[in-house]
């Protein structure tokens, strides 16, 4: 299976957090739910669980039959990247799933997100997504691989 990643960078954690709770709501299952920082995170606290951005590391859900914005996904992994303040929030798809939407419905997805972390730095494409080599597009423009 081939992986599609978008990822936004530079994101606020607070907006990381509050669009998660918002995806995960438009969710009917989450599947999975992991953490470097807290242990405790589980699928059942996730609504009321306290996040400290002075620690590094990584949240992690996976999602179940899902509805963002107009498109509708089967399942998709959410991570967070917790880092020095510059955080990070990526979505990893199945290629085959995501293929089936026309590109331009998929730009427009991507922008639909970062606008929503207000951050304009985003990047798609197959796994990982920050090799130029990889790329389908990017804030930037067109990447070097056609959709």
């Amino acid at each position: 299976m081939e992986i599609l990643e978008l990822l936004l960078d530079k994101v606020k954690l607070e907006n990381c957090l509050n669009l998660t709770k918002v995806l995960i709501e438009n969710s009917e299952e989450i599947l999975n739910v992991n953490s470097t920082i807290y242990s405790n995170l589980s699928k059942e606290n996730y609504k009321n669980f306290r996040f400290d951005e002075t620690q590094n590391g990584y949240i992690y859900f996976q999602l179940k039959n899902s509805k963002i914005f107009d498109l509708k996904f089967e399942f998709f992994e959410l991570y967070i990247l917790i880092y020095n303040n510059e955080n990070e929030l990526t979505l990893s798809f199945d290629f085959n799933e995501v293929n089936k939407i026309s590109l331009q419905n998929f730009i427009d997805f991507c922008k639909k997100m970062a606008n929503a972390l207000n951050t304009k730095f985003y990047y798609c494409g197959l796994e990982p997504a920050q090799d130029t080599s990889t790329q389908f597009f990017t804030y930037n423009g067109v990447g070097k691989i056609n959709w």
